[in-house]
């Protein structure tokens, strides 16, 4: 069984490593992370008047905010955004395999589950130069953190924080924190849910009131 998962491991490596060398765009956005990653890199915005419509972009920016810093180093090309993609789905494996690690103790288990979970994630767009490589792992990281140290207090304000970020790489990778509320008032504590939720509702609307107010055509382009 481990033979046979290892060498799956390495084709599903070999594949990853196809895709993030492909010379072409592998996704219809591919090409427009570059272009915004670029005007990031020269201290635009994209979501002001200047920019519209020529560079509106649907999708959040942090993803190429995380880019940017590597352009100083690297071309700015679809090779370095998909790398970065790369290194997002890979931690959000080892996440995962390290929570069921800590589950039920079987390093067996958290390799297939790692392994199945590698390849989901090689499927579609989640690799390519785009915002979901990003927005998995910070809605992973929402979701898990909290299980993880048993919903304490440090572990719910990180699951608000990594669930800003999922929220800002894509919009609906949010969803880990209605996970965790849903999750707090069902099996938790009321209470604790009531404060979780308005926690989440008052630090996205604060968050979308200062972005907006730097930065006017976002909600016009993002919602």
């Amino acid at each position: 069984l481990v033979t046979a998962a290892l060498i799956f491991l390495g084709m599903l490596l070999n594949f990853h490593w196809l895709l993030i060398t492909a010379p072409v765009p592998l996704d219809w956005y591919e090409g427009v992370m570059p272009l915004i990653t670029g005007l990031l890199s020269q201290g635009e915005n994209p979501y002001t008047l200047a920019h519209q419509p020529m560079h509106s972009n649907v999708y959040p920016p942090l993803y190429n905010l995380m880019v940017v810093p590597f352009t100083h180093w690297f071309d700015n090309n679809l090779i370095l955004h998909r790398a970065v993609s790369g290194v997002c789905i890979v931690s959000a494996i080892v996440l995962c395999a390290h929570c069921t690690h800590r589950q039920n103790g079987k390093w067996i288990d958290a390799l297939l589950v790692a392994i199945m979970i590698y390849a989901g994630l090689l499927y579609y767009s989640t690799p390519v130069a785009s915002t979901n490589g990003t927005g998995v792992l910070f809605f992973l990281l929402s979701a898990l953190l909290p299980w993880y140290r048993r919903f304490d207090t440090t572990g719910l304000a990180l699951s608000i924080g990594f669930g800003l970020m999922g929220f800002f790489s894509k919009q609906y990778f949010a969803a880990g924190m209605v996970m965790v509320c849903a999750h707090l008032f069902v099996a938790v504590s009321m209470r604790t849910a009531a404060v979780y939720a308005a926690t989440v509702l008052a630090v996205v609307a604060t968050s979308l009131w200062w972005v907006h107010t730097s930065s006017p055509y976002y909600l016009d382009n993002v919602f």
